[in-house]
């Protein structure tokens, strides 16, 4: 397997945003870059650090995933179970109708540890072009081993990218991230307070049934607000800018089969820094809308959504994070992510023709073993997706939500 030491770096690409000033680059940017293949890159413009960070753990999360870098073990083993073995497995796309295939491009905003990399990385059996972009510095050098870890070499096509994306009046500025080792998944570069720890508070008694408010609000705060979070600098760029950058010989992004964005409370300064000519470009979307207290975020997302061309948008259930729960108090409730996947299927209209079909492959839910195979190259298309007569999702509230996924497809 190749080493940070030894991995090939990418070439520097001019960086292009709709908006900006185009970012310096050095005079080796003249030369053009050579042909490349398949491998996974980091990125020129925005390298993630080696793995040498204290925080830095080496894990085995499962058969599936043997060896697994990451910054806390408690909160991996939580997404993993969520992500390879929970009923919306793989972030809900197959309960929603999305799909990737072997060969598609994905872009992955927010990606942490690279929990959603790798599950793309066995589903498709390294059959992937992946960008992954993750600005907290100890993740983002998770996410690169990872990466690599699970990447099939002659397959994967893969750039990891140590930054944040924003809007274009931020754009070229570092940001300085909220960032608790404890609770990596809420990184954000704005620092939850008021009513969104209240709301945060609320959904864990409701989640726990705990009847003193009080220890669950001390709890919230201790992770979200307390000493341990710390500030963390990161490079700050439109995702535009990004892409452009990323582009070389077998990663030509000229089509975005799924973009993922989880930014925690950036999913709108990351959409406004997406140009048309790259909205154009994107077949699938999967965001997690922070509603902040304000449920207008949401309506503004989706509406954006469909401003852009995309035909079928959709809304998930509505909700507040879990871990927590998890941590404190060991609950991981299956009723509620059964609960979740009937609803969020219930939520869209399946695809009826061959560019919405369900690629073949294991469904990967509930054993050890699910997912191993993943997606066979080449495998035809399935049966279209037969969703259950389910009401849709209720719509969120800002007393009682922190957070909407929006699912988004051309047709």
């Amino acid at each position: 397997m190749t080493t940070e030491a030894d991995r090939p770096q990418a070439e520097p690409i001019a960086s292009l945003d709709a908006g900006s000033a185009p970012v310096p680059q050095p005079p080796s940017c003249a030369t053009p870059a050579p042909q490349r293949t398949a491998g996974v890159h980091t990125s020129s413009r925005f390298p993630p650090p080696p793995p040498s960070d204290p925080l830095i753990q080496t894990i085995h999360l499962s058969d599936i995933l043997p060896v697994v870098r990451c910054v806390n073990p408690v909160e991996a083993q939580f997404v993993h179970k969520h992500v390879f073995f929970g009923r919306i497995g793989g972030y809900g796309l197959k309960q929603l109708g999305l799909c990737v295939r072997p060969g598609d491009t994905v872009v992955d905003v927010g990606s942490n540890i690279g929990n959603f990399a790798m599950w793309l990385l066995k589903e498709l059996q390294g059959d992937v072009r992946l960008v992954v972009v993750e600005p907290v510095p100890p993740l983002a050098a998770c996410l690169a081993a990872n990466v690599q870890q699970y990447s099939v070499p002659g397959l994967t096509h893969a750039s990891v990218v140590n930054a944040g994306c924003t809007s274009p009046d931020k754009s070229g500025r570092p940001a300085l991230l909220s960032f608790n080792p404890g609770y990596t998944l809420l990184s954000t570069a704005d620092r939850f307070s008021g009513q969104e720890l209240d709301v945060m508070a609320a959904g864990l008694q409701r989640y726990t049934g705990r009847e003193d408010r009080s220890e669950l609000e001390g709890v919230v705060q201790s992770h979200l607000a307390g000493p341990e979070v710390r500030e963390v600098a990161a490079a700050m760029a439109c995702l535009s800018q990004v892409l452009e950058a990323e582009r070389r010989p077998g990663l030509e992004l000229q089509q975005i089969d799924l973009l993922k964005i989880d930014a925690v409370k950036s999913e709108w300064d990351i959409l406004q820094g997406i140009s048309d000519t790259d909205w154009a470009r994107v077949r699938q979307a999967v965001i997690e809308v922070h509603l902040g207290g304000d449920v207008s975020r949401l309506d503004k997302v989706v509406n954006l959504l469909k401003a852009k061309g995309f035909a079928n948008v959709r809304t998930g259930w509505p909700g507040t994070p879990t871990f927590l729960a998890y941590k404190q108090y060991g609950m991981m409730k299956a009723s509620a992510s059964a609960r979740d996947a009937a609803a969020l299927a219930a939520s869209v209209t399946a695809p009826t023709d061959g560019a919405g079909k369900q690629g073949a492959g294991k469904e990967g839910a509930g054993k050890e073993g699910a997912g191993r195979e993943g997606v066979a190259a080449g495998a035809g298309a399935a049966p279209p997706l037969e969703l259950p007569a389910l009401p849709p999702p209720p719509p969120p509230s800002a007393d009682e939500h922190l957070l909407c996924a929006v699912y988004a497809t051309r047709s």
